[in-house]
């Protein structure tokens, strides 16, 4: 089956964000697939080596103006303002339709976020996607977040032959933004899980600090919405009431870098919490095997590695200690496989790593409950097969409705 992938940018091999999108898309070429992908405008090329050898020369950039004039493919669709706005008048719809045109025809294509929904709905439009080839759309919390009155959304509703989602509270509310219905499912994210060493396994490389009471790990990006700065205050007030060393490593980048650090020495921390940056994902997922709680303080968004973060804890028997937030309170079962708390409690973050301090057996416990569920319901390779599943399932030709 030839597949094409509407996405932002490529995965990158370091843990990110995006690391389910890339293992669905690798276990798509592990079946067999023939699998293309068009990252948008916004995303110029990774530096080789920084992504999945199997994608290599599997990317398809949109065309540059003098490409896309060289091609000939242009059609006044491609330019109409009125319907597609800035998309049209930036020349971007153009220039990636253009390179979308230039390849052969895919049984399926799958747009990842909503974003990338209106791109292939107005291919679809256009002609590029026609009614022997299903068009489905992967959404995300983002995209309900961002949904408005559902408005913006409707001539995509309308072009697209399946929607997934994944958890059925994120299908209710795009169902209440107007999603059909009969084409809108969950497909949940999945997660190589034969790939992670879980507590009580042999991990053959450093091993943990045994000075330390607890160990604690972080996978996000250094924004507000994190909430990494919250953790850190709430390491400062557990060291006072719970005797022990704390490690607490928080992997990731960005622009609060600076202010961390100096918040990390204000508090005198420098020996508990350690800004690690981003590393490979086998490096984070190791550090994860080795920690005794995953902690995501934060509401998170878009460019969150949260689900990805939670699922790779789970999968290795990691207790989780997650913010309330969409996707968290889908994977985490509170009291069973870890403790919600509220979004960037300071106290709640230190009440939650305090009781596991007491109650140690906890830690095992909510570990094992975790992978259970993350056997049970996010094992990738089901998963995939299932993703193929759905394609195969949509009646051809597609009903397509007018707007």
């Amino acid at each position: 089956m030839r597949v094409g992938v509407l996405i932002r940018e490529l995965p990158a091999v370091s843990a990110g964000p995006d690391n389910f999108l890339a293992d669905q898309i690798t276990g798509l070429l592990e079946m067999g697939c023939d699998v293309e992908v068009f990252p948008s405008e916004n995303s110029p090329p990774r530096e080789p080596g920084a992504v999945h050898p199997l994608w290599q020369g599997r990317a398809i950039y949109p065309l540059t103006t003098a490409g896309a004039v060289l091609s000939g493919r242009a059609n006044p669709g491609m330019f109409h303002v009125l319907r597609y706005g800035r998309y049209a008048s930036s020349l971007r719809l153009w220039r990636e339709a253009a390179a979308f045109a230039k390849r052969p025809r895919f049984d399926a294509v799958h747009c990842h976020f909503a974003a990338n929904g209106k791109r292939g709905s107005a291919f679809r439009d256009l002609g590029l996607i026609d009614q022997n080839t299903r068009l489905i759309t992967s959404l995300y919390v983002n995209d309900a977040d961002s949904g408005g009155d559902g408005s913006s959304y409707a001539r995509m509703f309308a072009n697209t032959d399946m929607f997934l989602c994944p958890n059925d509270t994120l299908r209710y509310r795009m169902l209440a933004l107007g999603a059909p219905p009969e084409r809108t499912q969950v497909h949940k994210l999945g997660i190589p899980i034969d790939q992670f060493r879980h507590r009580g396994s042999e991990v053959p490389t450093t091993p943990p600090d045994r000075n330390a009471r607890l160990r604690l790990v972080t996978v996000a990006p250094l924004v507000g919405q994190e909430g990494v700065e919250f953790a850190i205050r709430a390491i400062a007030v557990l060291r006072n009431e719970v005797p022990g060393l704390i490690r607490y490593e928080v992997f990731g980048d960005g622009p609060l870098r600076p202010h961390l650090l100096r918040l990390i020495r204000s508090l005198e921390l420098d020996g508990s919490v350690t800004l690690a940056g981003e590393q490979p994902r086998p490096i984070v997922a190791h550090a994860i095997a080795k920690a005794d709680v995953l902690l995501a303080p934060g509401a998170g968004g878009e460019l969150s590695a949260g689900p990805s973060a939670l699922l790779d804890a789970m999968a290795s028997g990691v207790a989780v200690v997650a913010a309330r937030r969409p996707g968290a309170t889908e994977l985490v079962h509170d009291g069973v496989s870890g403790i919600l708390i509220e979004d960037r409690d300071v106290r709640g973050i230190a009440a939650a790593l305090a009781s596991l301090c007491r109650e140690p057996g906890r830690i095992e416990s909510m570990g094992q409950a975790g992978r259970k569920a993350a056997l049970q319901n996010h094992d990738l390779y089901a998963l995939n097969r299932a993703l193929l599943e759905h394609y195969e399932a949509i009646t051809l030709p597609a009903s397509i409705k007018p707007v």
